[in-house]
């Protein structure tokens, strides 16, 4: 019987399968354009990202800021640095609100 997995282990298997979700809805599969990455944010992301929510200029710096190999398309590995910068914006809100 498997055991049952953590409360981080199962938000780390949701933030991979939303990634999934979100990128095999276009070819090429396993990569985010821009509009696969808008809608993620807009489904996602509202309350945590509202300004790239509402604002296309927004959402366009921030891939063009992700897009480290300069694609148009987010892969995996850019897409953590996404999260991680949510990660690390919520925690200095907890401790700073």
């Amino acid at each position: 019987m498997a055991q049952q997995q953590t409360a981080l282990e199962e938000s780390i298997e949701n933030i991979v399968n939303i990634f999934h979700q979100y990128s095999v809805r276009i070819e090429p599969r396993d990569l985010l354009n821009k509009k696969e990455l808008r809608n993620l944010v807009a489904n996602e992301l509202p309350n945590f990202l509202k300004k790239e929510t509402r604002n296309q200029t927004a959402l366009d710096d921030l891939m063009e800021d992700l897009d480290k190999n300069q694609d148009s398309q987010l892969d995996f590995n850019e897409f953590v640095v996404l999260v991680s910068r949510v990660l690390q914006a919520r925690q200095q809100q907890t401790l700073h609100p």
